[in-house]
């Protein structure tokens, strides 16, 4: 399972976070409340992960704390 993701934000959209990680984007699902403290796009970010795994579907959800 992925915990932790630390990279370069490339796209940063309410509807989803695009984290580069040494060539390879991520696409993660944040909070509202996570998306306005996030920081510019171009900037390094760590986000703590959590994976959901259904059977049609893994989604990327993370969180600035890891509570």
């Amino acid at each position: 399972m992925i915990a932790l993701l630390t990279g370069t934000l490339r796209q940063k959209a309410p509807e989803g976070l695009v984290v580069d990680v040494v060539g390879v984007g991520y696409k993660v699902v944040v909070s509202t409340q996570t998306f306005n403290r996030l920081p510019p796009t171009g900037s390094v970010v760590s986000l703590f992960i959590h994976t959901a795994v259904r059977e049609d579907d893994i989604s990327l959800f993370g969180f600035l704390e890891e509570q």
